[in-house]
């Protein structure tokens, strides 16, 4: 069925115990091979892609092309973009919302609380007109693998404050650390802070959204699912595997590559991978009870 409301999907994960997995992808094998993986297991998804691909692909080319093939797909699915406008301009947002993204991610993280909620506020009274679900990002989570646990700890979400944001922010869904970090490969770095965790579900009523998934032990993202974790980001365990592929495919060749072998086998192991984290977040199957539920369509300024 393709673009759904992004906001009818969220709820439907918090309140049936999955969660939608948010797939940052980058070019077009990384996208098949996430693709497969999901219409197999007739998994629900959110393809995420990050502003930075704007620096790659033009927007004007990048979200049509998106759009085509998303509105192809006989699963929901949601077309998000990933942390912005963080380190980019307003403008860009408004240019993704008429593109026809269904999500977006307003991160303040890094400012102050106040700074935050007026950051996020401008944010989400710019997406109404478009009905486009707004996530927004309280405490930070780290992109630096190598950071020390009492820096992690120092950067957590913290509960007393997460009912005041979602109030004043309007937003959808509600990014938390709690000690995951971005671009974390060692699971056995990670400690999940749960006591957190409840404490800020008790505190909102929103989706709540785990960023730096690839390096979430596996028991511990199940808990956190059980806990109300309604999405939860994943893109460097998906980069890595593109990476290692191409790097054992060319190490020690010289002169000319067919590269179609190499990117055939990317998506083979792009799907492998993914079918992993549908069974992990428990979303597969998921897709026939949501459209029991009843099927909304994502069109810009009608659903959210």
């Amino acid at each position: 069925m393709g673009l759904v409301s992004p906001v009818k999907l969220m709820n439907h994960a918090r309140e049936h115990g999955y969660c939608i997995p948010g797939f940052d992808v980058f070019n077009l094998e990384i996208l098949e091979g996430v693709l497969r993986a999901c219409e197999r297991r007739a998994s629900p998804v959110m393809i995420q892609t990050s502003f930075i691909n704007f620096d790659f692909y033009e927007l004007e080319l990048l979200a049509p092309m998106l759009k085509h093939l998303l509105e192809r797909s006989e699963i929901p699915v949601i077309l998000h973009l990933d942390h912005g406008p963080r380190e980019m301009p307003v403008k860009i947002i408004k240019a993704v919302l008429k593109a026809g993204f269904s999500s977006i991610m307003a991160d303040g993280s890094h400012l102050t609380l106040d700074e935050n909620i007026e950051f996020v506020k401008a944010i989400t009274t710019l997406a109404q007109p478009f009905g486009a679900m707004v996530e927004g990002e309280l405490g930070e989570v780290s992109r630096d693998p190598s950071i020390r646990k009492e820096r992690i700890r120092a950067l957590m979400t913290r509960p007393d404050e997460a009912a005041r944001f979602v109030a004043q922010t309007n937003i959808d869904a509600l990014a938390i650390s709690v000690g995951s970090v971005t671009a974390c490969f060692d699971s056995s770095n990670i400690e999940l802070d749960f006591p957190r965790l409840e404490a800020i579900a008790e505190q909102v009523s929103i989706p709540l959204v785990f960023h730096g998934g690839t390096g979430i032990p596996d028991a511990d993202m199940r808990r956190a699912v059980d806990l109300g974790v309604a999405k939860c980001n994943i893109a460097h365990g998906l980069r890595k595997i593109y990476s290692d592929v191409l790097r054992r495919a060319l190490e020690g060749t010289e002169g000319y590559v067919d590269p179609r072998p190499i990117l055939a086998d990317v998506i083979g192991r792009i799907d492998e991978y993914v079918d992993r984290k549908l069974e992990l977040l428990r979303c597969a199957g998921k897709a026939p009870r949501f459209y029991r539920a009843g099927i909304i369509n994502y069109e810009v300024g009608k659903q959210r």
